[in-house]
């Protein structure tokens, strides 16, 4: 579903961006298999939240980036031009395809709420990352000052492959 703001003035704060790809999530499936009640004018039913592209255009204030910076973030909804707040955005790294940044923004968000808001993580304490296969439980094992993930010593039955860290029995 296009982002109906597209093309609307920008206010303060918003910027215009060209989308070159989109993230989907399980949410997104949700809604296109109508199995979450949808409002068409409510902003929490539009499909995606994630996504990359290149900035078109800054509204008034909007000072972190500027037309041409290729960012990755939360969007307004899929489509060809979304528009956003510009604090939800930040650029992306040198290397990445637009399809890798925008695969990143939800799980990254969702990781650092369960980990900093919900558990308060602080340096030097551990966690214990159970299963870490999807995108939510993977983000952990890299980040910032958390130790380097160790495997169990016997491989995931389902997968029979360790994780590959250098820490892994399985490895040595």
């Amino acid at each position: 579903m296009p982002c109906p703001d597209a093309d609307l003035l920008l206010a303060p704060g918003q910027i215009r961006i060209r989308v070159l790809a989109a993230g989907l999530n399980f949410r997104d499936v949700l809604l296109a298999l109508r199995m979450i009640p949808a409002d068409p004018s409510a902003e929490s039913v539009r499909q995606s939240a994630e996504g990359a592209g290149i900035v078109l255009e800054a509204g008034p204030g909007v000072t972190s980036v500027r037309p041409g910076d290729r960012v990755m973030g939360l969007l307004g909804g899929i489509g060809p031009v979304s528009v956003t707040d510009a604090k939800l955005v930040c650029p992306m790294p040198r290397g990445w395809s637009f399809a890798q940044a925008a695969a990143v923004p939800v799980t990254f968000l969702t990781a650092h709420q369960g980990l900093a808001d919900l558990a308060c993580l602080q340096p030097g304490e551990s966690v214990l990352v159970h299963a870490a296969a999807g995108g939510v439980a993977w983000r952990p094992c890299s980040w910032p000052g958390i130790p380097e993930p160790t495997c169990s010593p016997r491989p995931a039955p389902a997968s029979g492959r360790c994780c590959g860290t250098r820490a892994c029995p399985m490895t040595a």
